[in-house]
């Protein structure tokens, strides 16, 4: 896990945590059973202003999908943020739809 300065702790996804399936145009993602908040931004790299944000519900399942169906073609950076406690943390990845 990397500290960044004015940001919350970054964690580097690996195939087992994230899973962007193009085919089923969904992304899946571990995370902690028990965090507060939760929230995936979808920001299309070419048109900063092309920006979706999906809150994540707390439930008792630690993996959870999002659908990719309403983005457009092109690439967009992903970013999932959470709390666990009072600690936060978020991890980035770049998908092409």
């Amino acid at each position: 896990m990397k500290h960044l300065p004015n940001t919350c702790p970054v964690v580097h996804f690996n195939s087992e945590v994230m899973n962007y399936q193009p085919q089923k145009h969904e992304i899946t993602f571990v995370l902690p059973v028990h965090f507060w908040k939760a929230e995936v931004v979808f920001q299309r790299i070419s048109d900063s202003f092309a920006r979706i944000t999906v809150p994540i519900k707390c439930n008792q399942e630690s993996r959870h999908t999002v659908s990719t169906e309403v983005l457009s073609r092109g690439v967009w950076r992903v970013l999932l943020s959470w709390t666990e406690g009072s600690s936060g943390y978020c991890s980035e990845e770049t998908i092409e739809v």
